[in-house]
């Protein structure tokens, strides 16, 4: 399987010269690409504050600890977040094609 994945990203891929932003609103997803968007940023790549919930550990007398390590916390909400991209993504993809066999009749 891995070298299947790898043959498959080595592909050259002509760039249809759309954003991410424009075919999610194209697609009438823009809600769902910035939830998506920002919920992924938030730990990582567009670090805030709010970043530091995912990584600290509170203290009895109110202090708090931070531990930066791997965890599998937030798994769930990642596949569920997958699982709605697929969703979301096959949903359209069967809107479209039905459009264009409907052209075509």
């Amino acid at each position: 399987m891995p070298f299947a994945l790898k043959a498959v990203a080595s592909e050259t891929v002509v760039a249809s010269g759309w954003s991410h932003w424009e075919a999610a609103r194209t697609a009438d997803l823009q809600f769902e690409y910035e939830m998506m968007y920002r919920g992924l940023g938030i730990g990582g790549a567009h670090a805030s504050a709010r970043s530091l919930d995912d990584f600290h550990v509170a203290n009895p007398d109110g202090s708090f600890d931070l531990h930066f390590q791997p965890t599998a916390d937030q798994v769930a909400w990642l596949l569920g977040l997958v699982t709605s991209c697929l969703k979301l993504g096959i949903a359209r993809q069967r809107e479209a094609r039905s459009a264009c066999s409907e052209l075509d009749t």
